[in-house]
């Protein structure tokens, strides 16, 4: 099976999907702002505010500049800001991901064993996919880099994607457990994994590139 997207559509597509989490995020930030509580003691209600500002400023940074990057007329015309973009992006992810793994071990006790596994795989596999990718750009291996990346944002995406089948389910059946609950993120995060690693494949045969 090959997925392909129309490529100046996408970044328009992506700027859709993150909407929501960026609404969301910035919500947020503004009421750690506003709260002017920076402090690390657990409040049953707020993770860490200080961790939780970083990741949602990490976060927002990788999938606001991350659509951008997707822009082929960006990377064609203006190189030299698709790279310095790049960078910023890069660091929001590999930060997004840190932030996210330390808040999810410093409270275990309010998530599942099976949430908390998966906070923290896919917490590990962003940053990671996302050091590989700088890698790859720096070794001037152009399709391995836009892989690696393309895998790292699809988990930052989750998002994004997750109310988009998790609204209509509650809709239809109600509120689920919140086994099934977490169940269904995990399955988000599997889910664009999978369009993903579908896309890179699709695009790389059509260029002839093996990866």
């Amino acid at each position: 099976m090959v997925i392909s997207m129309n490529k100046k559509a996408l970044p328009y597509t992506l700027g859709a999907l993150i909407l929501i989490p960026l609404g969301g995020t910035l919500y947020r930030l503004g009421e750690i702002i506003l709260t002017g509580n920076w402090s690390f003691a657990f409040n049953p209600e707020f993770v860490d505010r200080l961790p939780l500002f970083i990741h949602g400023l990490a976060m927002l940074a990788f999938l606001v500049l991350g659509a951008v990057q997707f822009s082929p007329r960006l990377r064609m015309t203006r190189p030299n800001l698709h790279r310095t973009l790049g960078r910023i992006a890069g660091i929001g992810a590999i930060v997004g991901g840190i932030s996210g793994i330390w808040m999810t071990l410093m409270h275990l006790e309010i998530s599942t064993p099976l949430l908390s596994v998966a906070r923290l795989f896919f917490g590990s596999s962003m940053a990671i996919f996302t050091v590989l990718a700088i890698r790859a750009a720096i070794l001037k291996r152009i399709s391995e880099h836009r892989a690696w990346i393309i895998r790292a944002y699809a988990i930052a995406l989750n998002a994004g994607t997750f109310p988009l089948f998790y609204l209509p389910v509650i809709l239809i059946f109600g509120e689920p457990t919140p086994l099934l609950d977490e169940a269904f993120q995990v399955t988000g995060w599997m889910l664009n994994l999978t369009i993903a690693e579908k896309f890179v494949i699709g695009r790389n045969r059509s260029l002839g590139v093996k990866i």
